[in-house]
């Protein structure tokens, strides 16, 4: 864990602690399970591990020291990697998992000496390959809808009261595209974001099925990038901001009302996971394949004057 806090001095973030597992990190996310009620103040930590394990762990512990000693639970059922993790942007205790064994699983956190599994489908699998990415929806409204996507480039929109599939997606062209991303309109609850290793980004309106209102490519866009999205996030406090980095090392915004070009950022590279800050809306952290992780500040968006400002 590093601190990140814009008070000290030196740009360089200072490690506040650290813990040691067996197993590989595939995944990570923070989430905000017990800060309300002031049981974990500082939210949870899960970690997706390459034997399909999930362990949950208290960052106080961590930045304390003791993180021999941090782990509250661990969830156990994927035979694969675990690649994905994402929990519920208003349901805190729910938490989506996807792995390389092609499932998605949801696990109540509620116990977490004891997680509940449940699925959001009824076949044997979510896909036939390998899962690259999972998004709740957005929108308080349809709390009970799930995204997710995989290497065969299909994408499936889950409702899990009927654990079935209400919408599937595929990638275009002749041959499939693994999917890299998906990202969720902030608070359209119609909307969804999938990139593509094309490089390929789709908007979808799940009104209109078949086609997608928005593509963005080198076909369409000579700003595209010239390989693989690998990192995309719709901005959640400025919904005409869709940010995607690719292989080429650029970060670029789009306009996702049109798909125009916005401007574009150096934040080194090239990336695998952008987050955008919670709460500050032109601050957003990065993580590259080379092992480095920043923290930016983005004050340029083209022609595109932000709802803050």
């Amino acid at each position: 864990i590093f601190s990140s806090s814009f008070g000290e001095q030196s740009k360089e973030m200072r490690r506040i602690g650290a813990v040691e597992v067996a197993q590989s990190f595939c995944s990570v996310a923070w989430g905000e399970i017990g800060m309300a009620e002031g049981k974990h103040p500082a939210g949870i930590i899960a970690g997706g591990f390459s034997d399909g394990s999930i362990g949950i762990h208290d960052p106080i512990a961590i930045a304390s020291g003791d993180g021999k000693n941090s782990r509250l639970g661990e969830c156990r059922g994927h035979q694969g990697g675990v690649t994905c993790l994402e929990f519920h942007p208003t349901k805190k205790n729910l938490l989506a998992s996807a792995s390389q064994d092609g499932d998605v699983f949801i696990w109540d956190l509620a116990n977490m000496s004891r997680p509940g599994l449940s699925k959001p489908h009824k076949a044997s699998k979510a896909h036939a390959m390998g899962v690259t990415a999972v998004a709740w929806n957005r929108a308080p409204n349809v709390p009970f809808i799930l995204a997710s996507s995989s290497e065969q480039g299909i994408t499936n929109i889950w409702d899990l009261r009927n654990k079935r599939a209400i919408v599937n997606m595929k990638s275009p062209g002749q041959y499939r595209l693994a999917t890299t991303g998906l990202a969720w309109h902030p608070f359209d609850s119609t909307q969804i974001a999938v990139g593509y290793k094309g490089p390929v980004v789709e908007i979808w309106d799940l009104r209109k099925r078949g086609f997608p209102i928005i593509k963005i490519s080198n076909e369409t866009s000579p700003y595209m990038h010239m390989g693989s999205v690998e990192a995309m996030r719709w901005c959640p406090h400025e919904p005409r901001v869709l940010l995607t980095s690719g292989d080429d090392r650029r970060t670029v915004l789009w306009n996702a009302a049109d798909g125009s070009y916005l401007t574009e950022h150096s934040l080194g590279g090239p990336l695998n996971d952008v987050q955008w800050h919670p709460t500050r809306p032109s601050v957003l952290s990065s993580s590259s394949f080379e092992g480095e992780i920043h923290v930016h500040a983005i004050h340029d968006f083209g022609p595109l004057v932000p709802s803050w400002l």
